[in-house]
């Protein structure tokens, strides 16, 4: 007994390291060989940024805003509802306690289901890659600014790689994901001016060398496994505290019975009737997800990390204000110099000092400026921050006809069906961690008002014409003739000064509430589920939108705003979706293979930059393209390095020469700096 009190006593202990003796990952090994089990690192400092940032939230009743993002299995997909996943359950646990401080919290959960749940096919490779962790993230943090937003305090990177033991061991990843994470953590820092998040998560090299020369608040994150009781067998495990039943299987004998999927994972897909798609029993589990269980064990540690911050900085207040007299003096909340000592250090970082990021020029043709440099894009993947404001539709600009994206009508098929409790709630009897803070009843109430709203809210009607769902149905209209390719110049200007977005380009593969979908749990109602659902009580956000056009559309015409370290690019799908078109880096003679062998030698792409028209046939094409990571396809318009003063620029796409489903392009991302 005195053994289980000290390791529950221990379990979510946070070690305070000096990372200027701490110099590698297995050194902090030996020194703390149960951070990961318990509640992790940090330092001193970055501690004491991290209340500071809290007693600003405080003192200005403003917002706090956590961004948590990474691959599939840690964001909560395959088997689980998102309120069962980390984020979901940290915005129960502590809205309504912020609330009660003057703070307005967001927990922002922005990931994507696996690839091959929107049929987009991987390779044995692929999928090995994507394993190792890293890669799952590259797609947010190009446009960082814009889709992750530039408002955030705190952010908590879980695009770890698939470990068979969850529960002991530190997955590092590979030298590419490591330069990876340097490129998205840099992001974050650049991201927004009046914010700076605190980094939880990610590589030890990188995060040290961002906390030694640029003064960066960083961390891990473990997972509170350390006290929580062990299941020593599988019949007596209801013997154990209901949350830790089958968490903690230690003995090799009992680890595959305690991955039995009636442990892990506990859902149900519909609890009432006459529903427009056949429901199945269950979500569908998929292999290697993480189960309810490990979902809320971090969540109730990382949550545990940022009480234990806010308790000291509400310490600090109350002994400043005690002694100082009130109000709490500046030096210990504001942060506008300390932002921007950071930022200005961050921007200043050498290869020499931190040299993962720059090594992405060779890795996946990434110019080195974009370590030094604000991205902003534009998307119609869901989730992302402001999502009215970041969708790639936000920047189309309409003909003088009023020519611009066709937008389905789907509305949410739960409109009008009330089904009441269906967030799980802690069984009778059970401990529930809300009622240890006393804000049992409003945050249960919240929780089912939650779940109600979402159930009885429709979705945002759109005023478009109703359209097909598949791009399959567009007109079958044969292309104009082509002239001779060895004549027609690279580049022209055309005379018309303006490209006009024509009719046909349809946003498609996205959810009803598309612009609704902040990656918050309370914006599960308005973000919707789409119609064809197997799973309406799934509750995930996450689509692979995008503005789908071929050569029966003609022009779509944007402008990007500000663009100052001249750079442009595009991330394309293209085939239909059951086109196989994605590949990884170290695939790129395959993929240009596989799409050489689809596309149509008379496929035309185009694209134009300021009225300058730039014509790629089907070789050019290929070659232009890159694969960094699977599930990316880059397309670079723009690439000065020489640009230094900001600008708004025009920028259009088209198709020519071809029609049918392996010509379609669907535009997903619009990226520029």
């Amino acid at each position: 007994p005195n053994q289980r009190l000290h390791d529950r006593l221990q379990m979510f202990h946070l070690a305070e390291i000096d990372l200027a003796t701490v110099t590698t990952s297995e050194y902090l090994a030996l020194k703390e060989p149960h951070w990961h089990t318990k509640g992790g690192w940090t330092t001193q400092r970055s501690f004491d940024g991290l209340e500071r940032r809290l007693l600003h939230a405080m003192m200005t009743n403003g917002n706090f805003t956590i961004v948590i993002t990474g691959n599939w299995r840690n964001m909560g997909y395959g088997g689980n509802h998102v309120w069962q996943a980390m984020a979901g359950k940290m915005e129960v646990l502590l809205t309504e306690l912020f609330q009660r401080l003057g703070v307005t919290l967001a927990v922002r959960a922005v990931g994507l289901p696996p690839l091959e749940k929107e049929g987009l096919s991987v390779t044995p490779l692929e999928a090995a890659g994507l394993n190792v962790g890293g890669r799952e993230t590259l797609v947010h943090a190009m446009g960082w600014s814009s889709i992750l937003g530039g408002d955030v305090d705190m952010v908590i990177w879980e695009d770890d790689g698939v470990d068979d033991d969850e529960t002991n061991k530190e997955r590092k990843g590979d030298e590419f994901s490591a330069q990876l994470f340097d490129f998205f953590a840099r992001q974050a820092l650049l991201a927004g001016t009046s914010h700076l998040p605190f980094l939880w998560g990610g590589n030890f090299h990188v995060l040290r060398n961002l906390h030694q020369y640029a003064d960066v608040d960083v961390g891990q994150l473990g997972n509170g496994l350390f006290g929580v009781p062990e299941t020593t067998k599988e019949e007596l495990a209801y013997t154990l505290p209901w949350a830790s039943q089958y968490l903690k299987c230690e003995k090799d004998q009992l680890k595959t019975a305690c991955r039995k999927e009636e442990y892990q994972f506990q859902s149900r897909c519909w609890t009432g009737e006459g529903s427009a798609t056949p429901q199945l029993d269950r979500i569908p589990i998929l292999p290697t997800a993480v189960g309810w269980r490990m979902q809320q064990a971090k969540a109730y540690t990382a949550a545990y990390n940022l009480l234990a911050a806010l308790l000291d900085a509400m310490d600090t207040w109350s002994e400043r204000t005690i002694y100082e007299g009130q109000p709490l003096t500046d030096e210990y909340w504001h942060i506008g110099e300390y932002i921007t000592n950071i930022r200005e250090k961050v921007k200043a970082l050498t290869e020499e000092d931190a040299p993962h990021c720059f090594q992405l020029e060779k890795s996946i043709k990434l110019p080195n400026r974009l370590c030094r440099n604000a991205l902003k894009g534009r998307t119609e993947y869901t989730p992302r921050a402001n999502p009215m404001e970041t969708s790639i539709r936000s920047i189309v600009v309409p003909s003088e006809t009023g020519a611009t994206v066709a937008e389905t009508n789907e509305m949410n098929p739960l409109e009008g069906m009330a089904v009441d409790e269906f967030v799980d709630n802690v069984p009778a009897g059970e401990v529930d961690p809300l009622e240890l803070l006393h804000l049992e009843k409003n945050l249960r109430l919240r929780e089912r008002y939650l779940g109600r709203r979402w159930l009885r809210t429709t979705s945002r009607t759109r005023d478009n014409k109703n359209i097909s769902q598949w791009l399959g149905s567009l007109p079958d209209k044969k292309s104009s003739p082509k002239g001779n390719e060895n004549d027609r110049p690279l580049q022209r200007r055309l005379e018309d000064p303006s490209i006009r977005t024509s009719n046909g380009w349809q946003l498609l593969h996205s959810l009803p509430g598309n612009d609704n979908c902040d990656g918050t749990l309370a914006s599960t109602a308005s973000c919707g589920v789409s119609p064809s659902s197997s799973c309406y009580l799934e509750g995930h956000q996450g689509a692979r939108g995008g503005i789908w056009g071929d050569d029966t559309t003609g022009w779509l015409n944007m402008k990007v705003t500000e663009m100052e370290c001249g750079y442009v690019a595009l991330n394309l799908e293209i085939g239909g979706r059951k086109v196989r078109h994605r590949a990884a880096n170290v695939r790129k003679l395959e993929s240009e293979r596989l799409l050489s062998n689809k596309l149509p030698d008379e496929f035309v792409f185009e694209y134009s930059v300021d009225n300058v028209v730039s014509t790629l046939d089907k070789p050019q094409f290929l070659e232009r393209l890159e694969y960094p990571v699977p599930g990316m396809t880059l397309l670079t318009l723009v690439n000065d390095e020489a640009s230094t003063t900001a600008k708004d620029v025009s920028i259009g796409v088209r198709v020519r020469g071809c029609s049918g489903v392996e010509c379609q392009i669907g535009l997903t991302h619009v990226y520029w700096c």
